[in-house]
């Protein structure tokens, strides 16, 4: 992914003719906010229930942008961020008018993110030679032409979605989410780095708490049910976790990172093999790839951790860090829960 340069941008607007190119929303919109911009509570549990558009947010510098000819960029407290991210305005200056709110991010050639590098340009100007490109992840749609904060959420995320669908890659929707689809699948690819937002889809954009925004992230450590050894030698031996679905069948969820020397030891005299080896989908929370491993009885637990921050979300993999002889196989929570 290369960084954003001055020979792709302004865009043309002939993507986007269904929007007017008018300046008509006054220049301090951003900063009369009335009590500022809405704000996420953390959720303890996934929230699946009912009435949420669930979507995937990376860690990033929260910023409110205004597209077209007259881009702006600010902080959530008012702070003019336009000389920070001078190649950011450049791209979205292309753009039909309009406000949204969401996260800067720094993203690497191969897709991930970097909180870390994002804090480099911190009362700077974007520097030749950068091992990032700035994006923008839109999570909210707050005008076009008028304010459309006191619509419900999910015509904003809808029309939000009609308007970056076709624009620049530097501006794009946080993706969306199902519930259904991590009932399936679990959140094993979410990275300690991305949170899971709900918002009530009925809502509409309401200062501080008053939007009944929820942020989840997956726990740092949970349990699954050991079904499959992967690995030629020794060195290389990973495990296939496995969590019940919501019919109680176990599902692979993950392949872990290589076992390391202790953990080997400890698992080699508790490890049932059935005999054989099977090539069968694992479930992850961005899709599903299929995987050849040796099946073993699904007797043993095993505790890991969250992938590591800056993995590649579609290859994440978790740590393994202990079994588990306290629960059982049968105690294991349900995907998602």
């Amino acid at each position: 992914m290369s960084r954003p340069s001055a020979a792709r941008a302004p865009i043309a607007n002939a993507a986007f003719t269904r929007y007017p190119d008018r300046s008509d929303i006054n220049d301090t919109f951003p900063l009369g906010l009335p009590g500022g911009v809405a704000l996420t509570k953390p959720a303890d549990e996934f929230p699946a229930a009912p009435g949420l558009c669930l979507s995937v947010a990376a860690d990033g510098w929260r910023a409110l942008l205004r597209t077209g000819p007259s881009a702006r960029i600010f902080a959530p407290s008012g702070t003019d961020l336009g000389r920070t991210f001078a190649d950011l305005l450049e791209i979205a200056s292309g753009m039909p008018t309009a406000v949204l709110d969401g996260n800067v991010l720094a993203v690497l050639p191969g897709g991930t993110t970097s909180l870390g590098l994002l804090r480099t340009r911190a009362g700077a100007e974007p520097r030749r030679g950068e091992p990032f490109a700035v994006r923008f992840n839109a999570f909210d749609l707050l005008a076009l032409t008028d304010d459309w904060r006191s619509r419900p959420q999910h015509e904003r995320y809808e029309q939000m979605l009609d308007l970056l669908d076709r624009g620049p890659r530097a501006v794009r929707a946080a993706p969306a989410i199902s519930a259904a689809l991590v009932a399936r699948r679990g959140t094993f690819g979410l990275r300690p780095s991305e949170a899971v937002v709900a918002r009530p889809v009925d809502l509409p954009y309401l200062p501080g708490h008053a939007s009944g925004w929820l942020a989840y992230r997956h726990p740092r450590t949970v349990v699954g049910v050991i079904v499959g050894i992967i690995g030629r030698n020794a060195a290389q031996r990973s495990v296939v976790i496995a969590q019940p679905d919501s019919g109680g069948c176990l599902r692979p969820v993950a392949v872990t990172l290589p076992l390391h020397a202790p953990l080997r030891e400890v698992l080699a005299p508790l490890l049932n093999f059935t005999g054989g080896t099977v090539t069968a989908p694992v479930y992850g929370l961005y899709g599903k790839r299929q995987v050849e491993y040796h099946p073993v009885h699904p007797e043993i637990v095993l505790e890991v951790a969250s992938s590591p921050a800056g993995s590649d979300e579609r290859n994440s993999r978790p740590r393994a860090v202990c079994v588990r002889t306290d629960i059982r196989p049968d105690q294991v929570a349900v995907l998602g829960r």
